[in-house]
């Protein structure tokens, strides 16, 4: 005898029943994810190469991220799908990434800026009141796609790669 006994009415089982069938979901959520960033992992590594560097600051940041709860369901993902996203996830040096990411990816059009400054702690160009307005000829940035060859170049083979990392998050944790 093992000295521990206890007793279960309806209602607890019920609860112990939805427990359990919560623990079989988790589960298959994590093997989903698991084959899900099995099946990215070359677009990451091809991205990382691909990118122009300065600084390598946009390099480091590139990784992937689970889209919670509400980012899926403005995206139009229901709730009990796993998603990810690959690309600029990381602040580095306390800056963020994806905004980087989009001017570099896509490019941008050479164009004429005006600017409006606040210069009221600035008292060497300071004109008439507090505000100054200046403009400048911006001469654009070529595209230098990064994410898109990454993903066009190991694209075909996402979905073998997606279950090979199911199985082996399966049979590493079967029971």
């Amino acid at each position: 005898m093992s000295g521990f006994e206890f007793q279960l009415d309806a209602e607890q089982m019920a609860e112990v029943h939805k427990d359990l069938e919560g623990l079989a979901a988790d589960m298959q959520a994590k093997a989903v994810r698991t084959g899900l960033v099995s099946a990215v992992s070359p677009v990451k590594r091809a991205a990382k190469q691909n990118v122009s560097v300065l600084t390598g600051d946009l390099r480091q940041s590139i990784g992937h991220r689970l889209l919670s709860k509400s980012a899926r369901g403005r995206l139009g993902i229901a709730d009990d799908r796993v998603a990810i996203v690959v690309g600029p996830t990381r602040k580095v040096n306390g800056y963020a990434q994806d905004f980087i990411a989009g001017l570099v990816e896509t490019g941008v059009e050479p164009s004429t800026r005006t600017v409006r400054r606040n210069l009221k702690s600035h008292r060497a160009r300071k004109r008439d009141g507090k505000w100054v307005t200046y403009s400048y000829r911006h001469p654009g940035q070529k595209a230098a796609p990064f994410l898109g060859p990454a993903l066009s170049q190991h694209g075909d083979e996402m979905d073998t790669r997606f279950y090979q990392g199911l199985t082996r998050y399966l049979e590493k944790h079967r029971a």
